[in-house]
């Protein structure tokens, strides 16, 4: 069985920021997407949520239309390889 890597990119808004949203609270807020931090190691345990202070792992701060379009560009494409076979 072969496996197939895609790619994805989350969009920014104008001013550079990434909406995140906290999966305790629920709440939304914008993460700065800077340049100088990429490759940087995520804390050990994850980020910590702005307003609610709850730690959870990097993978727990996706909105619903992040999740969505992830859906849409991975998920649903490589099911219907699947059933194309």
């Amino acid at each position: 069985m072969s496996e197939e890597s895609r790619e994805m990119t989350l969009p920014l808004d104008s001013d550079g920021f990434l909406r995140r949203e906290c999966s305790t609270c629920e709440r939304e807020f914008k993460w700065y997407v800077s340049r100088d931090a990429e490759g940087e190691p995520v804390p050990v345990g994850g980020y910590y949520c702005p307003y609610c202070a709850i730690q959870a792992p990097s993978d727990r701060w996706f909105t619903p239309a992040q999740v969505e379009l992830a859906r849409n560009t991975v998920v649903r494409p490589a099911s219907m390889i699947r059933t194309a076979r």
